[in-house]
């Protein structure tokens, strides 16, 4: 019987670290979906930035069209005053 005691307590002191370990593990495990969403909070938020840059370059993009062909339209003009043709 007097094995028994220590064998007890061997078993209880194992329970114990296993149950500390499974502790840490789950405080991993939340601290890295934490992480997780926080990435992907700041992924959407730079995809959303990045597509409302892309909006406004496009939204001028007529006018950089129509600028280079009235420049270039300046260009032909002057030219052919020129030359003569």
């Amino acid at each position: 019987m007097a094995d028994a005691t220590p064998r007890s307590n061997s078993q209880q002191a194992l329970l114990l670290r296993v149950v500390e370990d499974l502790a840490e593990i789950k405080a991993e495990i939340k601290a890295d979906r934490a992480w997780r969403v926080r990435m992907e909070t700041l992924l959407d938020d730079h995809e959303d930035r990045v597509r409302q840059l892309e909006k406004r370059a496009w939204s001028t993009a007529w006018l950089t069209a129509a600028a280079s062909a009235g420049l270039t339209a300046m260009v032909v003009a002057f030219v052919n005053s020129n030359i003569g043709a």
